[in-house]
């Protein structure tokens, strides 16, 4: 999984903005009951506002010129603490806000319809990502305090996970899945992101690490075939087989080549 999946910038602000808050509800005193003749059906308004004792405003329900909708809940100090809202587009979300007043979680919908989960550190940094792409299967995202994607756990559409890890730049550098056949295979890949290393196993079970160079040409190869002992093979820049090392029935068994990939020594 190469790409982090992202949240709504404009969705998170908009409901910081005014419209949405958090409320810590303290009960009021209930209502005195009204005589049925002052009961209306109906009330509107653009604002409603809900206040403690003191006068606080606690809650908020108000419609805004652009034609979102929200509603904003504070706490018994004034300080917004979570909303829930649609923005003019129609998509809803919700923000949970902590005591100084920094977003740090948030619920959304993009314009696909894709749902995400986003969560951020006290300093306001997005730190984590839980979403589902229309085009894909779940997936998790894990930010470092700078905001660099470091790691990403993400089902395939077809079901196939695959967990990635990245370096502080953000770059891939090991991947861990599983093959068509449910085998698994593991990725290792250098700070530009050339893959230089590769241990899986086969259809059958056999085990099998593979080394490439910086220019990605396979080097080495070390394996377990079930039928005979460990092998080791080595190529050259070019790929050509150079030398082989395996046990063969018990014995070892050593064959050097030339450049052209011909049998030119073997012991014994």
């Amino acid at each position: 999984m190469r790409s982090m999946m992202k949240t709504t910038p404009l969705l998170l602000a908009a409901m910081l903005a005014g419209y949405l808050g958090a409320l810590l509800g303290r009960a009021t005193p209930p209502a005195q009951a009204q005589s049925p003749e002052a009961v209306s059906d109906v009330l509107k308004t653009k604002r409603l506002e809900i206040v403690d004792a003191t006068g606080m405003k606690r809650g908020e329900f108000s419609l805004h010129d652009d034609g979102s909708l929200g509603l904003g809940l504070y706490d018994a100090e004034g300080r917004t603490r979570g909303g829930f809202g649609l923005l003019d587009d129609g998509n809803p979300g919700l923000v949970l806000v902590d005591a100084a007043g920094q977003l740090r979680g948030a619920l959304s919908l993009s314009d696909d319809g894709s749902p995400d989960l986003s969560l951020f550190d006290a300093a306001g940094e997005k730190r984590g990502v839980f979403s589902l792409p229309d085009d894909d299967g779940p997936g998790l995202a894990l930010f470092d305090a700078a905001g660099k994607g470091r790691g990403g756990f993400v089902l395939l559409d077809d079901g196939t996970p695959v967990l990635s890890l990245y370096d502080a730049a953000g770059g891939p550098r090991g991947e861990f899945s599983l093959q068509q056949d449910g085998s698994p295979v593991l990725f290792l890949y250098d700070a530009t992101g050339e893959n230089r290393g590769l241990f899986y196993l086969d259809d059958k079970g056999i085990p099998s690490l593979v080394l490439f160079d910086a220019a990605g040409e396979k080097r080495g190869v070390f394996s377990l075939p079930d039928d005979d002992g460990p092998g080791l093979i080595l190529a050259d820049a070019a790929g050509q087989l150079r030398a082989g090392f395996t046990l063969v029935h018990g014995s070892p068994h050593l064959v050097l080549a030339d450049a052209a990939g011909r049998a030119i020594w073997s012991a014994p």
